[in-house]
C-alpha cells in the first residue's frame, strides 16, 4: 500500500488525489504517517463511504486532516 501511495504521489498529473479503498489500506497509512503501531490504528472506526484525508508533505511525511468524515 505505502509503496503505491508514494508512487502515486510522485507521478500524479494533480495535486489531488482520491483513493477510494479497504478500510484496512486506510489504517495502514494512518499508522504509517501517525507513527502509531498498526494495533492502535486497529482500533479507528472506518465507515463505508466515508472519507479520510491526508495531506502528503514529503516522502515520509503527511498531516492527517481527518478520519471517517461522513458528509
Amino acid at each position: 500500500i505505502s509503496t503505491a501511495i508514494d508512487e502515486l504521489a510522485t507521478t500524479a498529473d494533480s495535486e489531488d488525489i482520491l483513493v477510494c479503498c479497504h478500510f484496512g489500506a486506510i489504517l495502514t497509512q494512518l499508522a504509517r504517517f501517525s507513527g502509531m503501531s498498526a494495533a492502535t490504528a486497529f482500533g479507528f472506526k472506518i465507515d463505508n463511504y466515508s472519507l479520510t484525508t491526508i495531506e502528503l508533505l514529503g516522502p515520509n511525511a503527511a498531516r492527517i486532516l481527518r478520519v471517517n468524515h461522513v458528509p
